[in-house]
């Protein structure tokens, strides 16, 4: 069952200021990032390559993996571009030690371009540091849902802390999908 915080679009945003955004030009390619990109980038242990002077004019589905999440996406950006209207979802955007609850305003620009706005609902410590590496040649292969972060170990959608106390996630390759709460929730 996916958390209350997946229920409903109208949670309170920690302080009303968006963490991070982006902006796509018509063609889906980067052509803009927040001032504080970098800053969260390191903050949250991120990969270099994704720095912004390594994504700017590069196109957004460059970066993202799976294709069930790939197909969420663009159905959200088409949801904006046909109905010319903001959209928002929420979704869980972890790092190793925080788990973090967010909301993302999709909304339409000037020329076909679109903004996303990601928000912070809510911060909670994990209390297992559980580090994760995307192994493309891994023995173990685990599934994961981009939206919610649940794991899908033993056929039921577990939590990050249950799943790593019971597996090493450092050892595993991670398929990202869009788990069916996470659908339903979101279309």
């Amino acid at each position: 069952m996916a958390k209350d915080i997946f229920d409903n679009n109208d949670y309170e945003i920690l302080g009303e200021n968006i963490q991070n955004s982006y902006l796509l030009d018509r063609n889906l390619n980067i052509i803009d990032l927040h001032p504080n990109w970098d800053l969260f980038v390191y903050e949250n242990s991120g990969d270099k390559k994704i720095l912004k002077s390594s994504i700017l004019g590069r196109n957004i589905f460059e970066f993202i993996k799976g294709d069930s999440v790939r197909m969420w996406f663009e159905s959200l950006i088409t949801l904006v571009k046909f109905s010319n209207r903001s959209i928002t979802r929420n979704y869980s955007c972890d790092s190793p030690d925080v788990k973090r609850f967010m909301k993302m305003r999709i909304t339409p620009q000037e020329g076909g371009q679109i903004k996303f706005d990601h928000y912070i609902i809510s911060l909670t410590k994990i209390p297992i540091k559980a580090k994760m590496h995307f192994y493309n040649n891994a023995e173990n292969i685990i599934t994961r849902c981009s939206v919610c972060n649940r794991f899908l170990y033993h056929e039921k959608w577990q939590e990050i802390e249950l799943v790593a106390n019971l597996i090493d996630l450092s050892r595993v390759s991670i398929v990202d999908i869009v788990c069916g709460d996470c659908i339903k929730i979101n279309y």
